[in-house]
């Protein structure tokens, strides 16, 4: 989960005064003192957060950011421990094409066929 990206998707200024880059701790810091209760973090793989992202997510937390982590299992350690867990199930097969909606899916076997029926080579 790199710093700078996250700053900005949240519009976070991601360069000092001086138009220099800010360090990733700095970057960490102004994301933090410009997030709030108003702000959601998805974060997909939790698995793959490093220890550092880790705490600094305790800090986002304990600052109201909202965080939702997936995750293939619960790795309960650290902030995980004070996660809410909620299993989800897997889908089963991609939708079947509905007209009223507009989905793209088409073919029987939910392919992107754009002629229902013909299914892609």
């Amino acid at each position: 989960m790199p710093a700078k990206p996250i700053a900005f998707q949240l519009q976070i200024p991601t360069e000092d005064e001086n138009d220099k880059s800010l360090t990733v701790d700095a970057l960490k810091e102004e994301i933090l003192v410009n997030c709030g209760e108003d702000t959601l973090l998805i974060l997909p793989e939790a698995k793959r957060l490093t220890t550092s992202i880790r705490y600094w997510l305790e800090d986002a937390l304990g600052a109201g950011v909202r965080v939702v982590c997936f995750a293939v299992a619960n790795p309960g350690r650290d902030i995980f421990l004070e996660m809410l867990e909620i299993e989800l199930e897997l889908p089963s097969a991609l939708p079947k094409a509905d007209p009223l909606c507009g989905s793209p899916y088409q073919g029987g076997d939910g392919s992107r066929s754009t002629t229902a029926g013909v299914k892609p080579e």
